[in-house]
């Protein structure tokens, strides 16, 4: 096999892939950042692949925190009246007499 470089953009893969289909004769499926079922379609109808494969998009940060504040459970206080009872100020640290 001659030897092959890898092209820019999406379809980077897609060129070596093509190469290797078309000189070896085995079957190949591409992977990686192909866009969808139109892309899916063109790939296969041009005879450049026998298969794609889809992959699922990376999750951002963004969507680890809101799972992790979708679970969250805040604390209910004890009772019904219990921030008229003890208010902050009273629950803080006991203070010391000076003498």
């Amino acid at each position: 096999m001659r030897a092959a470089s890898v092209g820019g953009g999406p379809a980077g893969l897609c060129s070596l892939i093509e190469g290797i289909r078309n000189e070896i004769g085995i079957a190949t499926a591409p992977a990686g950042v192909i866009d969808g079922p139109d892309h899916v379609n063109s790939l296969l109808a041009a005879g450049r692949a026998d298969l794609c494969c889809l992959v699922r998009p990376h999750p951002t940060p963004a969507d680890a925190v809101r799972a992790l504040v979708d679970h969250l459970t805040w604390p209910q206080p004890p009772c019904a009246g219990y921030g008229r009872l003890y208010p902050p100020a009273a629950r803080a640290a006991p203070a010391t007499e000076k003498v």
